[in-house]
């Protein structure tokens, strides 16, 4: 009885979530499966319901019924397929660490039972997961799987998408190099296929990622930029025309041209405004009229990031229109729903958004905050960034020649259908203008007075409202100037005084001069990752010995700036009489006691900024790491100590290592009561290196570390060589190791040659 049950209210269940729905063969295939008799039946009407129904509780249903029928029958690939569908329906439903566990079945299934095509499908979904999850190396690696079986599968027309779908990737990490090539890659395959839609796809793709780019580098770029990507969005619909509207992958493909097309209006209406007195408000229009078209879209479909994106685009169209409360209170309503499952991207897009708000309102703090959290979610991108940008993203199917060949072949063909259209549309304008007066003519013979007046009256209203409108909008214009110059020169005076602070770092250190009087034969490599450094150096001599001092303050830039002269002015007052001989074991806890009385009220100070600053960058563990050499030339002998830093003494084409303690200069959860000195012997014509983590830690263009091993390589291959070709060889070793990756520490290297 309890069976019976659970299967009429299923079957109620089923027919409440179709009766909305239109579609023919749904309906037939519900009462196919109402009346089928076995469960192979069953299974395969059930299916076929999950399959071609758009319903996502429908999708739901039906999945589970034929993953039931397909466990009991044995069936491994509809048990795969079932898990897939289950899948798409809670990414639809934005439960998307749930739809994983399902993609994460139909692989180990389609695995299992060697199904290339179910394989190869699930791969590419569990990428576009990891996208929404902003796992985005996770993504590059299924997205290769993929790949790869749609190839052997010869299915170019998943191949593109795939490369579509990586463009995107690259796009939402701001790579718009990498985004550039995917995306040309998947028009090259889509033309030797002849897939217009596919065509259409890779255009609005394209159309947006070149408007994106131009709006990232607004002041350096040239507005042809803009006319280019309008070109590309221009081809969507001609190259959808023979497509039917209502198709999901039309609707998707339409919601990525009138997001493209919203950005280009805006940005034609912003021109507009800067250099004309009349600005064309009908950019204005059709920006408002593509928003609105690109958010009923993700609305139908249930994508909220788009939805995100949409209410951003309506920010900037209401601040442009001057309904600045309406401005306000979407932005805080946006910032109030930041996170969850919303992009890094999508997020830094409302903070700049509403940071321009309230600078043209003139609430300057509100404007820096949302500033400071727009920058923060950038950085964070810093490290995907240098982990992504591999050839993992690389494409080379078509020359850019041939893809821009292609691009002159479409563009003739478009501009031939715009002129059937336009031919089109004049004889029905001709038409319906015939139509037009005669019914207007009959309508001013009974009426003629009247309306002449009435029109009058109307027309002086019309130009009186225009006339307020062009005063407001040349006032909104010179607003908006004048905030701007106001934003430069914060800028600028900031740029100024952390620059000015660069240069009394540089002379509160030891100059190349000092270095070369104390050391004759020896080098020091400092490259600075910001303006002001967090490493520093200085030599000095004290009772004979010549001392050496590298050290590593916490963080860098203007954090570790402070750190760096804090630990400076300790050195400099410890070290100022050279006759007192102090071994580098108590410089350190010299040293550490001074710091950690400096820094005794950093709780505090931590209390009032941690809404500012990551916690990695500040924590009650701040300090620096530092090693010491103090050296006598003339007896050769050599004193070390280390507070999580190392030396290298290089000597016949072999490297020893001398340990420092693992322990920094400051507090530490294993403080041990001293440092250790090290007393060593050394011979005429070794090399003495000392090196902050910097270089070990750099990441170079393939996304590894440069490390200690080659650190090694360097000083058994260089040793023998004068110390100036030394640094020179070290300098080009990391500006090629780097390659346009970015520098993640200050870099300090120095060498020393015992005489």
């Amino acid at each position: 009885m309890k069976k019976i049950i659970v299967y009429i209210l299923f079957v109620l269940s089923a027919v409440s979530n179709i009766k909305a729905q239109t579609n023919t063969e749904i309906q037939q295939l519900l009462e196919k499966y109402l009346s089928a008799s076995t469960d192979y039946e069953k299974m395969d009407y059930s299916f076929k319901i999950a399959t071609c129904c758009e319903n996502i509780d429908t999708v739901m249903l039906f999945s589970q019924r034929a993953l039931y029928y397909a466990q009991n029958l044995k069936d491994s690939t509809i048990w795969a397929q079932c898990y897939g569908y289950m899948a798409w329906a809670y990414y639809y439903k934005n439960e998307f660490e749930t739809s994983m566990k399902f993609l994460q079945k139909e692989l180990d299934m389609a695995k299992r039972i060697g199904d290339k095509k179910i394989l190869a499908k699930a791969l590419l979904h569990t990428a576009n997961n990891c996208n929404v999850l902003n796992r985005q190396s996770e993504a590059v690696k299924y997205y290769k799987q993929a790949i790869k079986i749609y190839l052997e599968l010869e299915d170019s027309i998943k191949v593109a998408e795939i490369y579509r779908q990586m463009g995107d990737n690259s796009k939402d990490l701001y790579l718009y190099g990498v985004a550039f090539n995917n995306y040309k890659s998947a028009i090259s395959i889509d033309v030797v296929a002849s897939n217009n839609i596919g065509l259409a796809y890779d255009y609005a793709c394209l159309a947006e990622l070149l408007v994106s780019n131009f709006e990232e580098n607004y002041e350096n770029q040239d507005f042809r930029e803009v006319e280019t990507a309008k070109r590309y969005a221009d081809s969507v619909p001609i190259l959808l025309k023979d497509y039917h509207a209502d198709g999901e992958l039309s609707k998707i493909i339409n919601g990525r041209y009138n997001k493209a097309a919203t950005m280009i209006n805006l940005l034609f209406y912003k021109r507009s405004l800067k250099e004309h007195k009349n600005p064309n408000t009908q950019y204005l229009r059709d920006a408002e009229k593509f928003m609105k078209a690109f958010r009923a879209y993700a609305d139908e479909l249930r994508f909220l990031e788009n939805r995100r994106i949409a209410e951003v685009f309506e920010m900037e169209i209401l601040l442009l229109k001057g309904e600045t409360y309406r401005a306000v209170t979407k932005a805080e309503h946006l910032k109030a729903n930041i996170g969850g499952s919303l992009s890094l991207g999508t997020s830094a897009m409302i903070y700049k958004v509403s940071s321009d708000i309230y600078a043209f309102l003139g609430d300057y703090t509100k404007a820096y905050e949302d500033s400071k959290n727009y920058i923060l979610i950038r950085n964070k991108f810093a490290n995907q960034k240098s982990l992504l940008v591999t050839a993992d993203f690389r494409s080379d199917l078509k020359t850019e020649e041939a893809i821009d060949r292609v691009m002159v072949e479409n563009e003739k063909e478009a501009a031939l259908q715009n002129e059937k259209l336009r031919f089109q549309q004049t004889v029905i304008f001709l038409v319906g203008f015939i139509v037009f007066c005669l019914v207007v003519a009959m309508f001013f013979i009974i009426k003629a007075l009247k309306l002449k007046k009435e029109s009058v009256t109307l027309l002086n209203e019309k130009n009186q409202r225009l006339s307020q409108q062009q005063q407001e909008l040349l006032s909104l214009q010179s607003v908006i100037t004048e905030q701007r110059t106001t934003v430069e020169k914060a800028n600028i005076e900031m740029y100024q005084s952390i620059n000015y602070a660069k240069h009394i770092q540089q002379a509160v250190m030891s100059s190349p001069e000092d270095v070369k009087n104390v050391f004759p034969d020896s080098f020091v490599y400092y490259l600075p990752k910001d303006i002001v450094s967090g490493d520093f150096y200085y030599v000095t001599r004290n009772s004979g010995y010549d001392i050496m001092v590298i050290a590593d303050c916490t963080g860098h830039g203007v954090p570790g700036g402070f750190l760096s002269m804090l630990g400076l002015s300790a050195i400099k007052e410890l070290l100022k009489n050279p006759e007192i001989d102090i071994a580098p074991g108590i410089i350190l806890d010299m040293m550490r006691d001074y710091i950690k009385s400096a820094l005794s009220n950093d709780e505090i100070y931590l209390d009032s900024i941690s809404n500012d600053i990551d916690d990695e960058s500040f924590s009650t563990a701040d300090g620096m790491d530092m090693s010491i050499c103090a050296l006598d030339q003339d007896n050769y002998k050599l004193r070390f100590a280390g507070a999580y830093q190392s030396a290298y003494i290089v000597r016949d084409g072999e490297v020893i290592r001398l340990k420092g303690d693992r322990m920094p200069v400051g507090r530490h959860i294993n403080e041990r009561p001293n440092f250790t000195t090290q007393y060593l012997d050394v011979q005429k014509g070794d090399m003495i290196y000392m090196q902050s983590d910097g270089i070990e830690s750099q990441i170079g263009y393939t996304g590894t570390k440069f490390m200690t091993k080659r650190l090694k390589e360097f000083f058994i291959n260089n040793y023998k060589r004068p110390c100036q070709e030394q640094r020179d060889t070290i300098a080009q070793i990391l500006e090629d190791w780097m390659f346009g990756a970015i520098q993640v520490d200050d870099l300090s290297l120095a060498g020393i040659r015992v005489g």
